[in-house]
């Protein structure tokens, strides 16, 4: 998730946190509705577990943090940005928690004046080290996000295909067992291969008339796998998410709420 979310703040420099078959909210209506703070949680659920997401007084997100699932005030992990003048994310301080155990990432950003980007994240306390890079090519609108392991060998590859500036209409990937071969034997020789996992995902949004998005479904080979239907209030401001799965033949159903707190 941590990843997504820095992909798309890279990518939508205007508009706030979104990931693929999430909510999407443009930093104007934060601001035009004073909002300081948006709190996500799962209905109906024994998590604790709750997405904070803070904005600053032009609606631009400023920090991410996920809640403990059993402890309320325990973070699992935070992500604070900081913009450049042009309102671009420059940098994102990523802190996550286990235990006693704090390990901070740091992705820095460069632009282009074609409108390209590209992004790197490191360790912290190991700068050389490249955990994941992102790059964006804005005649094609297409994002592609790669992880490397400790032999900078890439691992996974995303590939994300945007119809607009704030939807994709197609996710594709592969990822390798870490980069490390697995090998077996025959006839007392040794026979190394690497395993890759590969899928796509074809998404079919549906809009309103003043272009939000009311409902978001993915495809996987022609079958649909799972629908996202969207409200919002009367401010414009989403208020449920509903997710709707379909597997063997059942379906299953969960909503996400929204509450919103406002600066004074």
């Amino acid at each position: 998730m941590k990843q997504t979310i820095t992909l798309l703040l890279l990518l939508l420099n205007f508009v706030t946190y979104s990931q693929e078959r999430d909510a999407y909210q443009v930093d104007s209506i934060m601001k035009i509705n004073n909002v300081k703070t948006k709190i996500r949680y799962p209905e109906n659920t024994v998590s604790n577990a709750k997405q904070i997401y803070n904005f600053d007084k032009q609606g631009r997100l400023v920090e991410y943090i996920l809640t403990d699932n059993s402890l309320a005030d325990k973070l699992q992990f935070k992500i604070a940005y900081i913009y450049n003048d042009a309102n671009k994310v420059i940098q994102a301080i990523d802190s996550s928690f286990s235990g006693e155990k704090l390990s901070v990432e740091i992705t820095t950003y460069t632009y282009e004046s074609n409108g390209n980007y590209k992004a790197i994240t490191f360790n912290a306390k190991k700068k050389k080290k490249i955990l994941s890079d992102i790059t964006y090519q804005a005649d094609s609108n297409i994002v592609t996000h790669r992880f490397f392991n400790d032999k900078n060998e890439v691992t996974r590859e995303n590939i994300s295909y945007y119809e607009n500036l704030n939807y994709t209409y197609k996710f594709a990937g592969s990822e390798k067992d870490n980069g490390s071969p697995k090998s077996y034997v025959i006839n007392g020789k040794e026979y190394k291969i690497i395993s890759e996992d590969k899928w796509e995902y074809i998404f079919k949004n549906k809009y309103d008339a003043s272009g939000k998005i009311i409902e978001r479904d993915r495809v996987v080979n022609g079958v649909l796998k799972d629908k996202c239907i969207y409200s919002y209030d009367l401010d414009g401001l989403l208020n449920v998410k509903t997710e709707i799965t379909y597997y063997n033949g059942k379906e299953s159903k969960g909503n996400e709420l929204f509450k919103y707190i406002k600066w004074k």
